[in-house]
């Protein structure tokens, strides 16, 4: 990636370009709540939904109150984008998280019978 160039009328002088993780991270979020997350010209079989529905899937949303949580770190507002919550990036960043990664890894079977496990593989590569 280009991220240094001379300065068109100035000798010696670099402008440089910084990456912003915060926007980053929250413009790949984007990308995958409306399922047109691409990798190249890849268009990836990911969305935000079903992340969401093999959060829903687990036993952190649906087992018992005061029981054991897996991933404690992941909840119901990282799935629900409101136009305060959109902004968080913290929300953004547990998307893509190891706790994210192994809830699908841990409850993906619970919903084979609506998303293939191939698609699984996709989003497993992804973060």
């Amino acid at each position: 990636m280009h991220v240094a160039s001379k300065h068109p009328s100035i000798d010696d002088l670099f402008v440089i370009a910084l990456a912003d993780f915060s926007h980053a991270i929250k413009k790949i979020t984007n990308a995958v709540e409306r399922g047109n997350l691409r990798q190249g010209e890849q268009l990836l079989p990911i969305t935000m939904e079903m992340m969401r529905d093999v959060y829903v899937a687990g036993t952190d949303i649906n087992g018992p109150e005061g029981a054991i949580m897996l991933f404690p770190s992941l909840c119901m507002e990282i799935f629900q984008k409101t136009a305060k919550n959109r902004m968080r990036v913290s929300f953004a960043v547990k998307l893509h998280s190891a706790s994210m990664h192994k809830c699908i890894l841990q409850y993906r079977n619970r919903i084979s019978d609506r998303i293939p496990p191939e698609h699984f593989e996709a989003v497993l590569t992804h973060i």
